[in-house]
């Protein structure tokens, strides 16, 4: 795979990889703005890719961000590897307390019920969400017999042709980005759809609902 700064008379097309620095894995999912008005999401595989019409000039930067990591800032012109890597943060975890009462699950749980205003946020809030679907297409039989066609180009030779161009097996995803705002009731839900990107069109942000 190759990936790079792609120019053209168009614009220019950025395609990076983001790896975690310690366990050299793909970092999915993660947010990359700028400051050009060009934003994106880094696929299952860390990659993600940014498009502007204009040439890039010095001041044009990318601030990528995921959660578990250290953020981080830089000038366009310090992309020299197709490779950007992110620090993990360490994590704190809250203090355990061990106990000897042995509690059914249904006590467990009662306990979980009576604290979870302590515990959780239940107030309006806003969410960012990121959802990728996959689809697969497979053709078992493509058979088509013209018997009579009222349009003469229409015969069994066009059909043929046509068929030939449809691929057997055929995969494709769909990617969206957002913000939820409410609290965890069902009425008190707005969605606004950021941006989509699929195949069959060019990434795209509009806020909409």
């Amino acid at each position: 795979m190759l990936l790079g700064c792609i120019f053209s008379l168009q614009g220019q097309e950025i395609q990076r990889q983001l790896l975690d620095s310690l366990t050299q894995e793909s970092i999915p999912f993660a947010t990359v703005m700028t400051n050009f008005g060009e934003n994106a999401i880094s696929n299952e595989e860390g990659l993600f890719r940014l498009n502007r019409e204009a040439s890039f000039v010095p001041e044009d930067s990318l601030f990528i961000s995921c959660m578990g990591y250290h953020p981080l800032n830089l000038a366009v012109e310090q992309l020299k590897d197709s490779i950007i890597y992110l620090r993990p943060k360490e994590i704190e975890l809250n203090a355990v307390i061990l106990s000897q009462n042995n509690l059914s699950a249904a006590q467990v749980v009662k306990k979980a019920r009576e604290r979870v205003k302590d515990k959780y946020d239940l107030s309006l809030t806003k969410k960012t969400f990121f959802l990728r679907e996959s689809f697969d297409q497979r053709w078992v039989q493509r058979d088509l017999k013209v018997k009579k066609a009222t349009i003469k180009e229409f015969n069994q030779a066009f059909w043929d042709s046509l068929f030939k161009t449809i691929p057997m097996k055929d995969d494709w995803h769909t990617e969206s980005y957002g913000e939820l705002y409410g609290d965890w009731s069902e009425k008190e839900q707005k969605l606004v759809l950021i941006g989509t990107w699929s195949p069959m069109k060019p990434l795209m942000y509009s806020r909409r609902q």
